[in-house]
């Protein structure tokens, strides 16, 4: 792992950083060829575990997946909540946050 040293707040802590970046298109071909899976059917899988893990999500329950992590949704909110007439919190609206998805290292 490759690491750079920051100071926050007069300490030095270390922070990852990334030393290149793979694209879809590579980690099929490493799968394909370490498996008997073709190039094509390992590079479709990749693209489609995307939406079928998003729609998993969506419905509110988290995904694991042995040996890569668990993948989460997790609310985030631009400012602070606001409060309706009947003391119930506002739903978030479109362009104030959103969902992002999360996996744990």
């Amino acid at each position: 792992m490759y690491y750079k040293k920051q100071k926050i707040k007069g300490k030095w802590y270390p922070r990852s950083i990334t030393a290149s970046k793979y694209e879809t298109k590579d980690v099929a071909e490493r799968l394909a060829a370490m498996s008997t899976v073709s190039l094509g059917d390992a590079y479709a899988v990749l693209v489609g575990l995307g939406e079928v893990l998003g729609d998993m999500m969506r419905m509110g329950n988290s995904v694991k997946l042995d040996g890569l992590g668990t993948f989460y949704l997790v609310g985030k909110a631009n400012g602070e909540g606001r409060y309706a007439r009947g003391g119930d919190r506002e739903p978030v609206r479109e362009g104030e946050g959103g969902l992002h998805s999360r996996v744990p290292p």
